[in-house]
């Protein structure tokens, strides 16, 4: 297991936006990794409430713009992000004049950029990073007939059989179709 962690280590891109942005399970990994660092709690955190702030109405944006700023871009407050906290007065503004915009797209970009450089670097060294190695590892495996044990027919049809089949490594029952023309 080691020995193939340490190939697909060396062979996996270490591309900070493709491993913690883009991939779901990388992202995961690195946010837990922020969140078990003291240091970087905030910065989760704040990725978090701009992910929110995406996700809502038009008529709830301002008012939790408003208390994002005060919470993460405010220099008096007990969570304040240091890195995006420059985007303050540009941020209450864009809030102000439009809120159905991307108001923190700045914030986000100094953001990223900061976690991109010496956090992302102690990410890799980590055993999140590991675990998420291992993970890559296991997309790797092919699919084989072993890996299932198929107990009977659920139903016939033109395009082949649908079988009851179980997965050896966990018990999980699935219905799986069965690739085998019928004769």
């Amino acid at each position: 297991m080691v020995a193939n962690s340490a190939l697909i280590k060396a062979r996996e891109e270490r591309e900070y936006y493709s491993l913690c942005v883009k991939q779901p399970i990388g992202k995961n990994l690195f946010q837990l990794f922020c969140q078990s660092r003291p240091d970087l709690q905030n910065y989760i955190c704040l990725l978090e409430a701009l992910d929110a702030f995406e996700m809502k109405s038009d008529e709830e944006r301002k008012d939790f713009g408003v208390s994002i700023i005060q919470r993460f871009l405010m220099r008096q407050s007990m969570q304040c992000v240091y890195v995006v906290q420059k985007h303050e007065r540009s941020c209450i503004h864009s809030l102000e004049v439009d809120s159905c915009t991307d108001v923190f797209q700045s914030c986000r970009e100094d953001l990223h950029n900061y976690l991109s450089g010496e956090p992302f670097s102690q990410y890799q060294q980590s055993m999140f990073f590991e675990r998420f190695l291992q993970w890559k590892m296991l997309e790797r495996r092919p699919i084989t007939k072993y890996i299932f044990r198929q107990y009977r027919v659920l139903g016939k049809g033109g395009f082949g059989e649908v079988w009851a089949c179980q997965v050896r490594a966990t018990g999980m029952m699935y219905a799986c179709r069965s690739w085998r023309k019928l004769t």
